[in-house]
Order: C-alpha cells, then sequence, then structure tokens
C-alpha cells in the first residue's frame, strides 16, 4: 500500500515536502515520490505520536534515523477515509508506547558533571511529552538525597523511576530501591530509565553501543526509551566490604583507572576529558598496586553456572573452587558495562544481561610505551592488545589489597565513586532489576 503525506524534518530548510508511504512489515517507509527511493524508515521506538485530524487525515511525529543521526520528523498524512483507517491501524501496532501510563518520578542532579543535567532533561521532557508522559521531578541538593528519598516514597503512583545525572545518581536510586522492605518485588517490576547528565555516563554509553546508535544522540535515545514504556531485565553486582553491602550496575575499580577518576574530581569541570591529563600524569610517574585478586570464573557448563550460589563472608578465605592471581596490579576491573566514558571501551562484548561479570585485569610492570598504546587505542579496548591485559567472565570476586598500601595508595571505585573500605567483594545477580530500553539488543 502506498499513500501520499506531506513530511517536514528538524532538518529540512525547504519546509513541507512531498513523499509517499509504504507499510511494509514492521515499518512505515517514506520514500521520495518522484524516484521511489527512501528516504527514512519509522520502526518500532521512534514513533511518539499519532493524532487523527479528520477522517482522512492523520498526523505523526517521530525520532527516525536520517543519514545515521536522530531527527524529529512530523509526517501529515492524507488519503482516502480506508487507507487512512488502515495506515492508523498499522501505526497503532507498531508505536510501543503504552497507553493510561502512571507519571514518572525524575531525580535530576542540577550539579553533576558539566552541571547540563537540567538542560538535558528539559529536552528529554519536550521529547516524552509527544507520548503523554507525565513527570514529577525531584532536584537532588546534596549526596545520597536520592537514596535517602526513594527508601521511603510511596512507588505505586509511577509507572517507574529516572535518573539524570551521571552513574553516581544512579547508583543512589538503586542502592535507595534495594533498602525497601519491597525490594524484591520492586526489582523485577518497577523499571529505571537514564538520562546522561554526567561527565563520564558509562552506562547509559553502554546502552547506547549496545543498541547501536550515536553517542551524539544521546538525550534523543534516552527520550525514546523512556517514552516507549518498555523495559528490559538488566543485571547488577552484589556487593560487601567489611562494613557494608550495596548493589552497582556499572562495576568496582581497583588501581590506575580509579585513581585517574578521583584524582582529577578537582578540573571535573572539563568533562570525560579531565581523567586523561591525570592518565598523563601517571604515565610519567607510574604506580602499581599490590594485592590479590580471587574470582569465580565461568564454566560454560550451565548446570554449574546456573547453580545457587553462596558467597563467603568477606574476611573468610575463598572457596577451593575459586581461582587466585597476586602481585603488582595497573588496573583491575570488574565490569557490567562495556564502556567508561565515551572514548573508552572496556568490554567489547558485555550485555546488559548476559548473567555474568567481565573481569579485566592489567598487571605490572608495563612500559610507557605500552602504556601509549593502550591510551591511543581505548576507543577500540586497546588494554585488551597487552599481554599483561587478561578478561574472564566471572560470577563472583573478591579484591584484596595489600594491607600496608590501604588508603590513597589503593585507590577504589564502585559506579565511579569513591570506595574507600579496601578489601570488598562481589557476585552477579542475573535479570536482577529492570531498566527502560525501547527495544532488546
Amino acid at each position: 500500500m502506498e499513500v501520499v503525506c506531506l513530511v517536514k524534518t528538524d532538518s529540512d530548510r525547504q519546509g513541507w515536502q512531498e513523499r509517499l508511504v509504504r507499510l511494509h512489515g514492521r515499518d512505515v517507509i517514506i520514500l521520495n515520490r518522484e524516484s521511489v527511493t527512501e528516504v527514512f524508515i519509522l520502526d518500532q521506538g521512534c514513533i511518539l505520536d499519532i493524532t487523527e485530524e479528520s477522517a482522512t487525515l492523520v498526523s505523526v511525529v517521530a525520532w527516525p534515523r536520517i543519514g545515521g543521526r536522530r531527527r524529529r520528523v512530523e509526517c501529515a498524512i492524507e488519503s482516502e477515509k480506508e487507507n487512512i483507517e488502515q495506515v492508523k491501524a498499522f501505526i497503532d501496532t507498531i508505536k510501543v508506547v503504552q497507553k493510561q501510563r502512571k507519571p514518572i518520578l525524575v531525580f535530576v542532579n542540577p550539579y553533576s558533571g558539566t552541571k547540563k543535567a537540567t538542560k538535558v532533561w528539559s529536552d528529554v521532557k519536550y521529547i516524552i511529552e509527544h507520548a503523554q508522559v507525565d513527570s514529577e521531578v525531584i532536584f537532588t541538593e546534596r549526596a545520597n538525597h536520592a537514596r535517602d528519598l526513594i527508601k521511603d516514597i510511596n512507588l505505586d503512583k509511577y509507572s517507574g523511576v529516572i535518573s539524570v545525572s551521571g552513574d553516581g545518581l544512579l547508583h543512589e536510586i538503586l542502592n535507595g530501591l534495594a533498602a525497601r522492605d519491597d525490594w524484591d518485588d520492586i526489582r523485577t517490576q518497577f523499571p529505571i530509565g537514564l538520562a546522561p547528565g554526567g561527565s563520564g555516563n558509562a552506562v547509559h554509553c553502554s546502552l547506547m553501543f549496545q543498541l547501536k546508535e550515536q553517542f551524539a544522540d544521546e538525550v534523543t535515545v534516552a527520550a525514546l526509551n523512556i517514552a516507549s514504556g518498555v523495559s528490559h531485565q538488566a543485571d547488577f553486582i552484589e556487593c560487601e566490604t567489611r562494613e557494608r553491602k550495596f548493589i552497582c550496575i556499572f562495576g568496582v575499580a581497583w588501581g590506575f583507572i580509579p585513581e585517574a577518576d578521583i584524582g582529577s574530581e578537582v578540573i571535573r569541570w572539563m568533562g570525560p576529558n579531565r581523567a586523561y591529563l591525570w592518565v598523563a600524569w601517571r604515565v610519567i610517574f607510574q604506580r602499581y598496586y599490590p594485592g590479590k585478586v580471587h574470582y569465580l570464573e565461568v564454566t560454560g557448563d550451565p548446570d554449574i553456572d546456573n547453580a545457587p550460589l553462596k558467597m563467603p563472608h568477606v574476611a573468610d578465605p575463598v572457596p577451593a573452587s575459586w581461582k587466585t592471581v597476586s602481585g603488582q596490579f595497573l588496573n583491575v576491573y570488574a565490569c557490567k558495562q562495556s564502556w567508561l566514558d565515551y572514548v573508552t571501551l572496556l568490554v567489547p562484548d558485555c550485555k546488559l544481561d548476559d548473567g555474568f561479570i567481565w573481569l579485566v585485569i592489567t598487571k605490572g610492570p608495563i612500559s610507557r610505551s605500552e602504556i601509549l598504546t593502550w591510551l591511543l587505542n581505548v576507543e577500540s579496548a586497546g588494554h585488551l592488545l597487552l599481554k599483561q591485559t587478561t578478561m574472564v567472565k566471572v560470577r563472583a570476586f573478591r579484591f584484596e589489597p595489600d594491607k600496608a598500601k590501604e588508603g590513597w595508595n589503593c585507590p577504589m571505585t564502585v559506579d565511579a565513586e569513591w570506595l574507600d573500605e579496601g578489601l570488598v567483594q562481589g557476585m552477579v545477580r542475573p535479570q536482577g532489576c529492570r531498566v527502560m530500553l525501547q527495544k532488546k539488543f
């Protein structure tokens, strides 16, 4: 079926253009009327609004890919009544936005990263309003503000919670939810959405990568994920130190990377590039971190890997089935995401719900030229080119720094936030929570 329509995009200076609409499979294909060549496709997840203007006219607002980038598109489709009814019915089947949806609860950290979160939320809100998504917004005022609030909020009023900040606010929200008595129900039924308002945004970068989206379109894609009302299962890591228990969805790091991340906080206004100044300093003045890394490796046998896992107490020896690596480490990362920021790919094959932790170990010593090889290839996981790097799939891990070297000489982070408790262990919780995504990758 083909009908004539008028189309206008946000990048089209010529205004409304006559096009052809073709319904095919699960897509609405927009064609050049003269040459009948494809201009762009309206597919599942990009259509947010369809309005019946009259019996012979409907209007559609969507954010499809055009030339590899997400663009806002308006389509005015006019034809005979039967054709319009068919077009409308077809679009209703591929438009994934849920009707009669409860409002979303939104936490915005206006001070995070480069202080862009308020603007990001404004842009996201503009898009999701096309899907008739209402929101209640809370601007955080201090560290752990969101965590303290969400522990006691009546979540029955909301269809999900949104973090507009960096990875730290997401960490707060997750741990606030985990402190609730109804956590076991919440984590499987109450989805979490992300909008990138921080400096690194590792979790959102990883989602973009897995969705095969351009980082430059991160705000639009975040809005589409939130507007869709669709969520998918995601793993997280249950962690324990001598003092406390907590969960993380990004990862736990020890060594070179957390020192660069935390040490460069004084120049946070520079955004993700701030860490690379610190990295340059450490290339010249190298430092290694002595201790042990223990882990329970994934075997590939489903009966073994899916068996219930009982973690040892953090102060007890690890079981005999675990492996141990000792020595001097440049960096160790127990990770559930593929990217560390907009330029650093850590685990190319990591998936949101693959069911295990990716443990990346880089031992020392390592020459300056080898570190530079890594740094010059960070966008393609250059650390995997080094003979000192080992990457394994694990169900659980423990980082045990040399006790004499704990403190600043033992820099650690959890979800890119400072962790000053030294000894830490964690295990994967497969499909432990739900994350808003317009489609499964």
